[in-house]
């Protein structure tokens, strides 16, 4: 997989600034990008603190189970559709 080159922080102050400043001359439509904009930014600097690989090593992979088929019947697995008894 390629990696992406992200934004440094810097860009983001700019261009959050930039679109207050839109805001403020043409649209205030451009407010919310700009706190989208700033809202990357803690996003960014986690990322940047822990890489992939640290959070693989903290967490692991994640593992597929399979129900076998030597099971009782009767065990309900999560999600499973449960036919009622009629003895009312």
């Amino acid at each position: 997989m390629k990696k992406i080159k992200l934004p440094s922080t810097t860009v983001l102050v700019l261009g959050g600034l930039g679109a207050f400043w839109l805001a403020h001359i043409a649209n205030p439509g451009f407010n919310p990008i700009g706190i989208m904009i700033f809202l990357l930014i803690p996003i960014l600097i986690f990322e940047m603190l822990y890489p992939d690989s640290e959070l693989d090593k903290l967490y692991g992979p994640a593992e597929l189970t399979i129900n076998s088929e030597t099971e009782d019947e009767n065990t309900v697995t999560a999600g499973e559709l449960v036919k009622e008894s009629a003895e009312s």
